[in-house]
C-alpha cells in the first residue's frame, strides 16, 4: 500500500476521489437543504441584502434594515456571488458552497498531512478521518461561516508552509503574500482569525534565522494581510 501511494499520480487520484466523496457525502446528507439557526438566517439575509443593493445589512422587515457589525461579511458576500452567477437564492448557494468546501477540506487536509509528515499514507488517513467525523459533517451541514473559515485557514497554513519550503526570498515572498492575503480573507470570514494573524507573525519571528529575513518575511506577509 505504501509503495503504491509513493507514486504522485496515485496519491493525487486518491485525494481527488476523497474530495469527490466529501462532496457526495454532504450533498446526500442534506437533501432538503442546510440547517438553519439564528446566525445562519442573518448570513443569508445579508446575502439577499447585498444582491438587492442594500449593502451588508440585516433585513428585519420589508422596509427595515440594520447595518451588520457583529458578523464579518465574506461568507455572505460569497453566497451573494454564487447566487448572482447561478441565479439562485442565497440559501441554495449556501448548500452549493458548503458541499464544495467539505470535499475541498478533505483534500486539503490530505495534502497538508503529507507535507507535514512526508507520508502520503498519513495524508490519506487524515483525509479519511476528516470525512468520517460526524461532528464536522454536522458543522458543514449548517449554513454557517465556520466551514469556509476552516477552508481558507487551511489554505493559509499551506501557503505559509510553502513559504518556508522555498529558500530564495523572491520565491518565498510570493507565498508569504499569499498566506497573508488568505489570513486577511479568513478574518473577513470570522473575526477569530485575529489569533491566526498573531500566530503567523509569531512563527515568522521564531522560525526565520536572522532579523533581516524576519522583517522581510513579515513585510511580505503584511503586504497580503493588511488590505483585506
Amino acid at each position: 500500500m505504501r509503495q503504491i501511494l509513493d507514486r504522485k499520480p496515485v496519491f493525487a487520484l486518491i485525494l481527488g476521489l476523497l474530495t469527490a466523496s466529501g462532496i457526495w457525502l454532504l450533498k446526500t446528507s442534506t437533501p432538503s437543504g442546510l440547517g438553519l439557526i439564528d446566525d445562519a438566517i442573518s448570513y443569508i439575509a445579508a446575502a439577499r441584502a447585498l444582491l438587492n443593493g442594500q449593502g451588508f445589512t440585516r433585513i428585519w422587515l420589508a422596509t427595515a434594515t440594520e447595518a451588520i457589525t457583529h458578523w464579518p461579511p465574506f461568507f455572505s458576500f460569497s453566497l451573494a456571488t454564487i447566487s448572482r452567477i447561478f441565479d439562485i437564492d442565497p440559501y441554495r448557494s449556501a448548500r452549493v458552497l458548503n458541499t464544495l468546501v467539505f470535499g475541498a477540506n478533505a483534500g486539503i487536509l490530505g495534502l497538508f498531512g503529507y507535507k507535514m509528515t512526508r507520508s502520503r499514507l498519513a495524508g490519506v488517513f487524515l483525509s479519511v478521518l476528516f470525512l468520517s467525523n460526524s461532528a464536522l459533517l454536522r458543522l458543514h451541514a449548517q449554513a454557517l461561516s465556520e466551514p469556509l473559515y476552516i477552508s481558507i485557514s487551511l489554505l493559509a497554513f499551506l501557503a505559509f508552509f510553502y513559504a518556508f519550503e522555498r529558500s530564495e526570498l523572491e520565491e518565498n515572498g510570493k507565498w508569504f503574500v499569499l498566506a497573508g492575503f488568505l489570513t486577511g480573507l479568513s478574518y473577513l470570514t470570522r473575526y477569530a482569525a485575529l489569533s491566526l494573524l498573531a500566530t503567523f507573525i509569531l512563527a515568522i519571528f521564531i522560525l526565520r534565522p536572522t532579523w533581516q529575513k524576519r522583517f522581510a518575511s513579515l513585510a511580505f506577509f503584511l503586504l497580503g494581510a493588511l488590505p483585506p
